[in-house]
């Protein structure tokens, strides 16, 4: 599987729009179950968000979301801010904490004016 830097930034934005959280199972148009699993959970691993995971044996894939950390949030703020989205997303592939990181400082150095 390749990162989807798109997928991953629906991901956040659905879980921002989370009101009851765990009540309902993560869905995104255009995207497998499986996808939208197998980028939550990378997502998870980098502590940008909370989530429940639920694979069945028949290879049902299913995530329950429930909340978007700070991380989350910066990561989120970093990729619609038109100065840094296009770097963000080419920097995705470098994992989402080293990412954040270096999308806040530019934004903070202001670089890209």
């Amino acid at each position: 599987m390749r990162r989807n830097p798109d997928l991953i930034e629906k991901i956040l934005a659905s879980f921002e729009e989370i009101e009851t959280p765990g009540a309902e199972t993560l869905e995104i148009d255009g995207f497998s179950d499986k996808e939208i699993y197998l980028h939550t959970q990378l997502l998870a691993d980098e502590k940008m968000l909370e989530a429940k995971f639920y694979r069945t044996h028949d290879n049902t894939y299913s995530v329950l979301p429930f909340r978007l950390t700070q991380s989350g949030y910066n990561l989120l703020d970093s990729l619609r801010e038109p100065k840094t989205k296009l770097l963000a997303k080419k920097l995705m592939t470098e994992g989402a904490v080293f990412l954040s990181e270096i999308v806040k400082e530019i934004a903070k150095r202001n670089i890209l004016s």
